[in-house]
């Protein structure tokens, strides 16, 4: 970090983005074509982002079309919803009554891991999925949509709230670092003048608030693989599909981290998430919300936003864009 800055950010935006939703949603549309394609071909194609071809179907998942954004997305409109319309105190409930709210209003969106749509279309209420949800897992889930948290003003807050929605889902000793280290690297984007590449430094200097126990989260036995998330390169073979060795949620992590610090751009940012392969919807909306405050002004083509969802007013631009203007206007 610089000698001359303190390492808190200034408690004012510097980089307000209105555009950090449909950011984030044209990213994790994008990418989710070749999530967890093993061959090269096709990611090394939709890497050049080239407009003939715009959104592409995955083969693997034929409910979930070509423009539409996944789980990952709906993640963080309920995440900016909850900070929009909740009261002051953001609890569990809220955050699963929003997230129920928007999964019903999206038309009941395909995607989600198969447990948790089964359960999305079988519950009436947040209150009721709050009363039935398995909320042990360890992945990536809580991360993906935890960015747009990172603009609340202080550290204090953005690490509190981003632990509140992981719990709801993953409510475990990774998820909630995932989730923590996602919106505090948003954070950082969005209140530090200090470069990307510094951000790694950055969530070193809170290491040990972002690996703090919350509330009655489990320790799921991966603690002495978290650190290394922040300090370790990302090996150049490795896809995030996770492993024993490094379990996708702490994968994401690591991946992500490389791709902002060491990338010079939104377009070549994502060029990198799709050629690694793997995760790359999650790794792409994670990138999105880091990264878009720094490149509002990059050229990117015309059909990811265009395109986006259809078209459509009801899920698409339009409304993604409202919604991150009242983000930013409410904490600028």
């Amino acid at each position: 970090m610089s000698k001359d800055r303190p390492l808190r950010p200034t408690g004012k935006i510097q980089h307000p983005c209105p555009e950090l939703l449909l950011r984030i949603a044209s990213f994790d549309a994008y990418a989710v074509a070749v999530e967890n394609i093993k061959e090269e071909p096709p990611r090394v194609l939709l890497a050049k982002l080239d407009p003939a071809y715009g959104y592409q179907q995955n083969p693997l998942y034929p409910e979930l079309k070509a423009s539409s954004y996944t789980d990952d997305t709906e993640r963080a409109i309920g995440n900016v919803r909850a900070l929009l319309e909740a009261p002051e105190f953001i609890s569990r409930a809220t955050f699963a009554s929003i997230y129920h709210d928007e999964f019903v209003r999206s038309g009941r969106r395909k995607g989600y891991a198969r447990g948790f749509q089964a359960l999305l279309e079988s519950v009436a209420s947040g209150k009721e999925l709050l009363e039935k949800l398995r909320n042990k897992s360890c992945r990536n889930g809580a991360m993906m949509g935890a960015g747009v948290l990172g603009v609340l003003p202080t550290v204090e807050e953005v690490l509190h709230v981003a632990a509140v929605q992981a719990s709801v889902t993953h409510n475990t000793s990774c998820g909630i670092f995932g989730a923590r280290v996602a919106a505090l690297a948003t954070h950082f984007a969005l209140y530090s003048h200090d470069h990307l590449s510094e951000v790694a430094a950055f969530l070193r200097d809170h290491e040990a608030k972002l690996c703090a126990p919350f509330d009655d989260e489990l320790d799921c036995g991966h603690r002495s693989l978290r650190a290394g998330t922040l300090t370790n390169p990302w090996p150049e073979d490795r896809l995030v599909f996770g492993s024993d060795e490094l379990p996708i949620g702490l994968a994401t992590v690591q991946a992500s981290l490389m791709i902002v610090t060491q990338q010079k751009g939104l377009r070549e940012a994502l060029a990198t998430c799709l050629r690694m392969g793997g995760d790359t919807d999650s790794v792409a909306a994670v990138i999105a919300s880091i990264m878009a405050p720094r490149y509002r002004g990059e050229e990117l083509p015309a059909f990811l936003d265009r395109d986006l969802e259809f078209c459509s007013s009801w899920t698409g631009a339009p409304r993604l864009l409202e919604l991150g203007s009242a983000l930013m206007r409410r904490y600028s």
